[in-house]
């Protein structure tokens, strides 16, 4: 038997062993620990060429995904609240995403209160609601500096599908310091982290923001390894790992040839 698992983010490809999801498969079953592989989810929209990535067109920070409090959206409204009174003030948040409980989201009461916390800074947070349309989301993504992730769904998150997108664009991603986000962000090489553990995580996160949009050289600097990074995830390079498992599987099961001068069985 083997266990192939497609809800991971190793890199570089193949994928490689010790990753989030691969380790929490292997701590409940160890026994089956070489059985496991584990495969990513493919970016339909990697970039073919880092060289191609657009630089940013607004001063804005960006939050694609479901409304949650699980996904720590309520820090990064908070963070907002707490940078405007140190960077320039056409600094903006846009989040987007789905906030009704039929879409995934976190409902009426935790839309109002974001709107809640973000009425000493308003009109600098726009709250934008889902966008079904992949060229309006790239184009999302295109337009800001920042992607910005602060996810606190502890066991909930098995890829952060959403900061790998923002990559692919060419926009470094800002994120919690969550295992599975380890699987494909480096701290400071293509991405940010912050410590979404810390007594006070919106304090944590905003320091972290500030400091990145007064040293905006810093980010320029890790964005084209942000778009590289998302390369190892194209379509092709993640159906060759299919298929490489597959192979693999074929010649698992293989009959052994019988050793010279024997029989073979009938």
């Amino acid at each position: 038997m083997r266990i192939t698992i497609v809800q991971g983010a190793f890199l570089p490809v193949p994928p490689l062993r010790d990753g989030a999801i691969e380790s929490a498969i292997i701590d409940e079953v160890p026994d089956c620990a070489e059985k496991v592989c584990c495969i990513p989810y493919p970016l339909s929209d990697a970039p073919r060429s880092v060289s191609n990535v657009p630089a940013p067109r607004q001063p804005h920070l960006l939050f694609a995904g479901r409304i949650h409090p699980e996904k720590g959206v309520h820090l990064l409204v908070e963070a907002m609240v707490r940078l405007q009174t140190v960077v320039a003030a056409e600094w903006k948040l846009r989040l987007v995403g789905p906030w009704e409980t039929s879409g995934g989201g976190g409902g009426r009461s935790y839309w109002d209160e974001l709107k809640r916390i973000a009425a000493p800074v308003r009109g600098s947070v726009e709250f934008v609601g889902p966008l079904f349309d992949p060229a309006q989301l790239a184009d999302c993504y295109r337009a800001a500096s920042l992607f910005v992730y602060p996810s606190l769904a502890e066991k909930g998150e098995t890829f952060g599908v959403a900061p790998l997108e923002a990559m692919s664009h060419g926009r470094p991603a800002v994120g919690s310091s969550l295992a599975c986000f380890r699987d494909f962000v480096r701290g400071n090489e293509n991405s940010f982290v912050f410590d979404h553990r810390a007594p006070l995580p919106a304090a944590e996160l905003a320091s972290k923001l500030v400091d990145l949009l007064s040293h905006p050289a810093r980010v320029e600097e890790v964005r084209p390894h942000a778009a590289s990074t998302a390369q190892s995830f194209s379509l092709e390079r993640i159906a060759d790992l299919y298929l490489g498992d597959f192979a693999s599987l074929v010649e698992a099961i293989k009959p052994m040839k019988p050793a010279a001068g024997t029989a073979s069985p009938p």
